[in-house]
């Protein structure tokens, strides 16, 4: 070994001895560590090219310390200056490595605070930057070079700007610069050519990559800025071919990168491939074939690049260090890498590459992954906050996953996975400082933060709470509160204080004696607000024991005798054990044995989020991993994430979500149980597209168990999702809304063999979404709320002691706009100079032209008065109250509405094919009250997509338009239909329905609903000898012939065996048949909708079936679901 590495690793070992001295113990460690903890990195793996930030992930366990109070600094280990490529800011080293720095780098990091007792402590680590050279490529003729280190530029010939060549490694400067080389290149040989550049640029700007022709035909490659862009060129006429978020430049200083680029002239069209080499293991991530006429101006090319910023030319922002060009497909192959970790037996200076040689922390290993590589975590529990930043690709991925994969007995078990892999959220408190309580099972210790939760034995111990809630584990179960007395409720005279009266048992503390003045300041005080159906908390600020009253701040939320309550979090609360209570600095528990003695493991929440995928990563893979009592969420990326595969995973007891994840797309979560989160199961927020939730068992968490959307102002947030075979609920808890399934401003959602089950709360809720469908799903207990949804599909589904709630509100009411969510977006449309924006022709231009023009002098929309956004909304009302708007505007309309991921189409295919409009002109064809209301509706619709996220969404745009309901169970399930102003009803499609309930209720509710093949039972007693095992949510049927539910249904584009399909979720195949019989089915869409043409809609109650002898099944089939979906194509 050479002295200097001795050296390193020395150090390295030094200092986390240090750092575990002064700190009582590592992440994996047994013990609370007193003040805060830097989570010491031992090496990273950095490929040539490549880049990473690092940054010191600090643990607080000071509620006085924070962010600001800490002071970071770099340097190389000897002492010396940061390398090239190594930036600081904000405390974060972010490094662009380049050829230069390939092998070991040694740097230095110090984190230095004031400890609580004032003083100066500096924690040190060595970090070892491994930077990996490039793979070795195929070997390929090499036909044009230049380093530009000669000084000879005969090989070039600049296009235009004002710079001249420039010697050495070629500057390229601003103002237009163009240069191509003399030499052409042809594409039309079977091998295609590939070039290859090295770039150095400061700061991205407007520049990239030309495959040049002549001025007026050209390809150009945009790298940096927010789109890596390809244009095509063709006579002066440039056509974007390709947009992309990879391979963009990085804006940084001195930032090296390394390109290659494949072209290959096909009858089909050009190939072009992209890869940055050193990056994703050199792939070509992005690929496209051009295809256009005049193609052949393209079979000889020169290579260019390009500067287009207009900053002064006074300095080289863009240098190119070396050019190739190859004869043939240029690939780089790199072999995955296999490393271990293991938190009992690991040690992050091992190299990791075997279960005896494991590293010790997830984070070490995690910071060595490159993609194609696979990380595999031994049995142990890391007490870590395990952030992964690397970066991969759908194709070359990293896979990170239990050495133990979890067992479960199958997907819709009550038995939870047993995981041995376990990222743990919580520290361990050391049982030796606790101090008991006089003549109590009471324990206290002191901390110096304030924790959310206390464990003991690895299971969430129970808020201390007067009265207890039936479901010790959640303080929000609400069946257990009290209601306060009558008369027992005052407000102060100025309305910031409400005084109640408390139950008699608040006047006696823990142990029965009487409760003294301001005995209950300080304890959480828990509101059911029956209102709003929510818990709300506050701080008890008084009590006066003579009265048995206490205050409360108002904040806006009053206490009425009809909400019910408990107090929390007071030692006056303990009545058992198992029970905690967390003040600032100190913690008290309730236990059946002294912890000084006994081997209870008492754990407290410290930790922020479990595996936490930084932003736009892609390619990652998780497989069986427990992650539990982190403080946020369990696992999660906030953004722009892609392809990412979270696989028998587990969350539990977190904070936030047990997995979260927003603004991103093609995400797989499946498998696993998600339970007892404080936030959803599985969070699906922000814009979530094309992805899936899968085979999951997510019940008990404190408010969804799955959530997907945004209640904010666009259209739709989240687009093409998958619900399918998982086993949701029940959830139960009060906090916020205990619904199974939430969809918020959603659009194209396929649930599909699900099990939903409630205990009397939502199976599921909606809020302004647009086509929803529901495939062979079974729902148990709990209202299935469809009212926000424009189009409904029900095909196949068991409802049980459920019913299924269309709780559409009058329409009136709801189409006028009261606010506007975005006025600065509203100034810019208003002022617009363009006459034929469409904004401008549907509600402007009838503006009052005196208004208009005060409002086009402002400069601001700051400087818009109140009485201006009064008239400005009276403006899009009055546009909105036009019962002849689409008479008018109807050819202007109809052209510029989407017809994919939109809502006014739908809405207005649904009004004209159901004769309330006519399609030719835009008139009405009556003037009832519930026309007009939807007229107007129709009008708010297209206001909603023309200002879509500058005005807020009105409801009545999301009410179900086209809904069909096929082949469905109702079984002891009752309908809430909408009310009579909504005027669509009569021509929602619903027939082959089961449906069981005493006969009163058929003849008054369901009847609306039921069409000439609907079969009707008046006893429940047909469940048992219809159905296997009801009560264990087996709804296979029986093969019995008096069975009316087998062959009954209708083709709905499901696989069925026998003459047609059976009437709920499962098929049954009673003849023992080989294949099934129209086996062939459309895949559950989680893309595009189908494309399929429109047909005319049938009469109010009438022509609902087409006899099979007429027509095959195949056909009405097709005609139904055009019915159904047919809004989306023009």
């Amino acid at each position: 070994m050479r002295r200097e590495d001795w050296l390193v690793q020395a150090t390295c070992v030094l200092f986390q001895l240090l750092a575990t001295v002064l700190l009582c113990s590592t992440t994996n460690g047994q013990t609370i560590q007193d003040d805060l903890y830097i989570v010491p990195i031992a090496k990273i793996n950095v490929p040539e090219y490549g880049s990473v930030s690092f940054y010191p992930q600090v643990y607080y366990f000071n509620s006085s310390y924070s962010s600001s109070s800490l002071q970071v600094s770099y340097s190389m280990a000897d002492g010396s200056a940061l390398k090239s490529g190594m930036t600081v800011l904000n405390g974060v080293l972010n490094f662009y490595s380049n050829p230069a720095h390939v092998g070991q780098l040694s740097v230095l990091r110090n984190v230095s605070y004031y400890n609580s007792e004032n003083k100066f402590i500096t924690i040190s680590h060595v970090t070892i930057f491994q930077v990996i050279p490039t793979p070795t490529p195929n070997q390929l003729s090499l036909l044009f070079s230049d380093d530009f280190l000669g000084g000879d530029l005969s090989k070039w010939y600049l296009l235009d700007g004002t710079m001249k060549l420039q010697s050495a490694q070629l500057n390229i400067y601003q103002n237009n610069t163009k240069l191509v080389t003399v030499n052409s290149f042809d594409l039309t040989n079977q091998l295609g050519v590939t070039f290859t550049f090295n770039l150095l640029t400061t700061w991205t700007a407007s520049r990239g990559i030309l495959i040049y022709v002549d001025k007026l035909n050209y390809y150009e490659i945009n790298l940096s800025g927010s789109s890596f862009t390809i244009t095509r060129c063709v006579n002066g006429n440039p056509t974007v071919i390709l947009q992309s978020t990879k391979l963009l430049q990085v804006h940084a200083a001195n930032y090296y990168s390394s390109y290659k680029v494949y072209l290959q002239y096909t009858k089909e069209g050009m190939i072009i491939t992209i890869a940055k080499i050193g990056i994703l293991a050199s792939d070509y991530v992005l690929n496209v074939v051009d295809s256009f006429t005049n193609i052949d101006v393209f079979k000889s090319v020169k290579l260019g690049f390009y500067e287009k910023t207009v900053d002064s030319p006074s300095q080289s922002n863009f240098k190119v260090l070396q050019c190739k060009v190859y004869n043939g497909k240029l690939m780089h192959s790199r072999q995955g890498v296999t490393y271990h970790v293991d938190g009992k037996n690991g040690n992050d200076l091992n190299d990791g590459l075997s279960s005896s040689s494991a590293f010790k922390t997830l984070n070490t290993a995690q910071y060595q992954l490159l993609p194609d590589d696979t990380l595999l975590i031994h049995d142990s529990i890391y007490r870590e906050s395990f952030q992964i930043n690397r970066q991969a690709s759908v194709d070359h991925p990293i896979t990170i996953k239990a050495f133990n994969q979890p067992t479960t007995t199958s997907t819709f078990t009550t038995t939870p996975y047993t995981h041995t892999a376990i990222l743990d959220g919580s520290l361990v408190l050391d049982n030796s400082k606790f101090k008991k309580i006089t003549n109590s099972n009471i324990y206290q210790i002191a901390l110096k933060f304030t924790p959310d939760v206390v464990y003991q034995d690895n299971v969430k111990m129970s808020l201390a709470m007067k009265p207890l809630p039936s479901n010790l584990q959640d303080e929000y179960f609400v069946d257990n509160y009290i209601h306060p007395k009558n008369n027992s409720i005052q407000s102060s005279s100025d309305n910031s204080m409400i005084y109640l009266q408390l139950d008699d048992m608040f006047k006696y503390d823990q142990f029965g004696s009487q409760a003294p003045d301001d005995f209950w300041v300080g304890a959480i005080f828990y509101q059911f607000y029956k209102a709003g159906v929510y818990v709300i908390t506050r701080k008890i600020v008084s009590y006066n024991a003579t009265t048995n009253t206490i205050g409360l701040l108002y904040n806006d939320l009053p206490v009425v005798t009809s909400d019910s309550y408990a107090i929390a979090n007071h030692i006056g609360c303990f009545s058992q054990a198992g029970q905690y209570v967390v003040n600032t600095n100190f913690i008290s528990v309730s236990l059946s044995t002294d912890p000084t003695v006994s081997q209870t493991i008492l754990e407290v929440s410290a930790l922020d989020n479990g595996a936490k995928i930084v932003n736009g990563m892609e390619g990652i893979n998780l497989q069986g991993l427990m992650v539990r009592k982190y403080l946020s969420d369990g696992i999660v990326c906030s953004g722009g994430c892609t392809n990412l595969v979270i696989s028998n995973c587990s969350a539990k007891y977190n904070g936030g979500s047990g997995i979260s994840l927003s603004y991103s797309s093609n995400l797989l979560v499946d498998g696993g149980e998600m339970s007892q989160n404080f936030n959803n199961g599985v969070n699906f927020g922000g814009a979530v597209k094309d992805s899936t939730v899968q085979n999951t068992y997510t019940h008990r968490n404190i408010n969804n168990g799955i959530w997907v959307g945004n209640a904010g102002t666009p259209l739709f947030y989240c687009v093409n999702i998958l619900l399918k075979s998982n086993k949701v609920g029940p959830q139960n808890s009060e906090r916020l809304h205990p619904d199974n399934i939430q969809l918020a401003s959603a659009d194209n959602i396929t649930l599909e063999s699900n099990i939903l089950t409630q205990d009397g709360d939502q199976n599921m809720w909606m809020d302004k979404n647009g086509l929803v469908i529901f495939k062979r799903n079974i729902i148990i207990g709990g209202p299935l709320g469809v009212n926000n949804a424009q189009s409904v599909v029900m095909f196949n589904n068991v409802f049980y002691n459920s019913y299924l709630r269309f709780a559409v509100a009058p329409v009136g009411p709801f189409v006028g706009l009261d606010n506007i969510a975005d006025w600065s977006d509203m100034f810019n449309s208003i002022t617009d100079t363009n006459s034929q924006s469409i904004a401008n022709i549907l509600v402007w231009s009838s503006m009052n032209s005196q208004l208009s023009s005060t409002i086009k002098s402002y400069s601001s929309y700051k400087s818009l008065t109140t009485a201006d956004k009064t008239a400005i909304i009276d403006q899009i009302n009055s546009v909105i109250n036009n019962t002849s708007f689409m008479a008018q505007f109807k050819d202007v309309v109809i052209p510029f509405l989407g017809k994919e991921h939109v809502v006014a189409y739908p809405y207005w295919n649904a009004m004209t094919k159901r004769g309330l409009m006519d399609k030719s002109t835009g008139k009405l064809t009556n003037s009832n009250n519930e026309t007009i209301y939807e007229a107007k509706g129709l009008t708010r619709a297209i206001l909603d997509e023309v200002f879509d996220g500058i005005i807020y969404k009105g409801p009545i745009t999301f009410y179900p338009r086209i809904v069909s309901i096929k082949n469905n169970a109702f079984i002891e399930s009752f309908l809430q239909l909408p009310s009579t102003t909504y005027s669509l009803l009569p021509y929602w499609e619903s027939n082959f329905n089961y449906i069981e309930q005493p006969a009163s209720y058929h003849a008054n509710i369901w009847k609306a609903l039921a069409g000439p093949n609907t079969v009707f039972e008046t006893s429940a007693k047909n469940t048992t000898l219809y159905f296997k095992n009801m009560t264990a949510y087996d709804f296979h049927l029986n093969c019995n012939s008096n069975i009316t539910l087998i062959d009954k249904g209708t083709n709905v584009g499901l696989p069925y065996y026998g003459q047609a399909p059976d009437i709920g979720p499962y098929e049954s195949n009673c003849n023992n048949e080989i294949n099934p019989v129209n086996p062939v089915t459309p895949k559950p869409s989680i893309s595009t909708n189908p494309q399929i043409s429109a047909i005319a809609s049938p009469k109010p109650n009438q022509s609902r079936v087409v006899s099979s002898t007429t027509m095959p099944e195949w056909k009405v089939f097709y005609l139904l679901i055009g019915l159904i979906i047919s809004m989306l194509v023009p």
